[in-house]
C-alpha cells in the first residue's frame, strides 16, 4: 500500500475530483450513460475519453457541452469525422484532405477502407494525473469492471468515494 500512500493523504475533495475525472477520461461511457450522467459529468475531460463510441449524434446533442479544443485533439474522433465539414461553427481545423484513391476536395469519411482510418492512434492521458498508481489502477479496474455502473452511481450520484484502495491496519 506505500504506492497508494500519497492518494490516500490528499484531501476527500481532490480524491472524489481525481477519480470523477479519470473515470469520465477512461470509461466506456454509453449514450445513455451520458445521458443519465450529463449533470454530473466534466465534458472538458470527457472530450479527451478514447473509450467512448463516438458518433455524429453524439456529438450533435451535446455540441454545447464538449469542450470543442479537446474534440480537436481526440484522435479517435478527428479520424472518424471531418469536424470543419459537421460542426464548422464550433472548429478551428480545416477540412480534411482525401488522402484515399478517391482523390475528392477532401475527405467525406463515407467508408473505412480509407487510409484515414488505418492509422493507429496514441492515446494519452489529458487530466494532470496527480498519482500514476492511481490512475493505472481505475484504469485495470474499468478493465475488469471493477468499475461499473454500480460504482458510477455511488460516486456520481451520491458523491460516495469508492473504496478501491484501504489503509493499512498499522
Amino acid at each position: 500500500m506505500d504506492k497508494f500512500k500519497k492518494y490516500l493523504n490528499f484531501p476527500r475533495e481532490v480524491r472524489m475530483q481525481f477519480l470523477k475525472d479519470s473515470i469520465a477520461e477512461l470509461y466506456t461511457f454509453t449514450d445513455d450513460d451520458i445521458e443519465f450522467y450529463n449533470d454530473k459529468l466534466d465534458f472538458n475531460i470527457l472530450s479527451y475519453n478514447s473509450k467512448i463510441k463516438w458518433s455524429y449524434p453524439l456529438l450533435e446533442k451535446y455540441r454545447d457541452k464538449w469542450d470543442w479544443n479537446s474534440i480537436e485533439q481526440n484522435d479517435l474522433i478527428t479520424k472518424k469525422f471531418n469536424l470543419a465539414l459537421l460542426f464548422p461553427d464550433k472548429v478551428t481545423c480545416e477540412l480534411s484532405k482525401c488522402t484515399c484513391f478517391r482523390n475528392l476536395d477532401f475527405c467525406e469519411n463515407l467508408d473505412y477502407n480509407c487510409e484515414k482510418f488505418e492509422k493507429p492512434v496514441a492515446i494519452v492521458p489529458r487530466i494532470i494525473i496527480k498519482d500514476l498508481y492511481v490512475y493505472r489502477l481505475i484504469d485495470y479496474l474499468i478493465s475488469i469492471k471493477g468499475i461499473n455502473d454500480k460504482a458510477l452511481l455511488m460516486l456520481y450520484l451520491l458523491d460516495k468515494e469508492l473504496e478501491f484502495v484501504g489503509k493499512d491496519d498499522d
